[in-house]
């Protein structure tokens, strides 16, 4: 439900282990801006992706269950 980290690029891996058809994925930025949005289908269950986030509290969420969210926190 939370990751924290110190600034500086880093890698953000997701891997769908829901057993749902698919996901709809969007990483927002502190001002809820959508910075990634990413659909993970059921064939390519895995999202990678390198950030570099300035300090912040980010916020990825799955579209379709609003309590399904990964509180993302750079120092």
């Amino acid at each position: 439900a939370k990751i924290t980290r110190s600034p500086g690029r880093f890698v953000l891996a997701v891997v769908n282990k829901t057993g749902l058809g698919s996901l709809s994925l969007t990483l927002e930025s502190p001002l809820g801006l959508a910075l990634s949005n990413k659909q993970l289908p059921k064939e390519e269950p895995r999202w990678t992706d390198v950030y570099d986030l300035s300090p912040g509290r980010y916020t990825l969420r799955e579209t379709n269950h609003p309590s399904w969210v990964c509180e993302i926190i750079i120092k």
